[in-house]
């Protein structure tokens, strides 16, 4: 995992543009002065304006260099910040309220299938580069940790009050499809694991929720329009259980 190094403290919830070392696994000079770098973390774009400042550009030869990156760092909240293609997805797709504040900086994980990906944790949410991925747009992809913390029920009956997924065997209310499919679907939330039940939360209070592969939903009557329903703050309970 490369080094990231800033100068100076960010102010809370900002975005800006900055100098950062980042360490490069090799680069190649393409004959007109530029490199084409490899990059072992997904925060910076391969393409962004840089120079070098340590090593010499040949391939397979470490460098070090300066990217200007624009990048939004939460000091107060929790002191973390999110950058590169993670922050363009985080923006793009619900930022704060579907993903949480960045609690985490960009780190290794070894995954569910047994591979290393360079990963950021949010509240609600894990982001994950895939590389292997050959549509460049569909790389960062959401964790399934739905299906860590509650594995998929046993099928259930379809009911005509409510949207039926047959490829989980699940229904999911009107309200809780709307916000689905309101708020990201199948790429934000994944497909549902359970029925909607009753369960005593992490605050000791009880609230109607239902599971998918990438959150959990709750219905919070006592919230006023649009906030009735929130999602479950998987990825601070992922990664503290990971760090214990």
């Amino acid at each position: 995992m490369p080094t990231h190094k800033t100068s100076g403290r960010r102010s809370s919830n900002t975005s800006k543009t900055s100098g950062a070392t980042v360490a490069v696994l090799s680069a190649q000079a393409d004959g007109t002065g530029r490199v084409a770098l490899t990059l072992d973390s997904t925060g910076y774009w391969p393409d962004a304006n840089y120079a070098i400042i340590g090593g010499t550009p040949a391939a397979g030869a470490p460098l070090a260099i300066v990217t200007n990156q624009s990048e939004r760092c939460f000091v107060a909240e929790t002191g973390f910040c999110v950058r590169g293609r993670f922050q363009a997805y985080w923006g793009a797709h619900g930022g704060l309220a579907l993903n949480g504040y960045p609690i985490s900086v960009e780190f290794n994980e070894l995954l569910e299938d047994g591979r290393p990906y360079t990963v950021q944790y949010f509240e609600r949410t894990r982001l994950e580069y895939h590389p292997e991925v050959r549509d460049t747009a569909a790389q960062v992809l959401v964790g399934q940790f739905g299906r860590r913390v509650h594995p998929a029920d046993p099928s259930a009956t379809p009911d005509a009050t409510q949207i039926w997924f047959p490829q989980t065997g699940h229904n999911v209310p009107t309200d809780f499809y709307r916000y689905w499919s309101d708020q990201g679907s199948l790429a934000q939330f994944g497909l549902p694991l359970t029925e909607p039940y009753l369960q005593r939360l992490e605050d000791g209070k009880t609230f109607l929720v239902q599971y998918f592969e990438r959150a959990r939903f709750e219905w919070h009557p006592e919230n006023p329009a649009p906030y009735a329903i929130l999602l479950g703050q998987f990825g601070r309970l992922m990664l503290s259980g990971a760090q214990r």
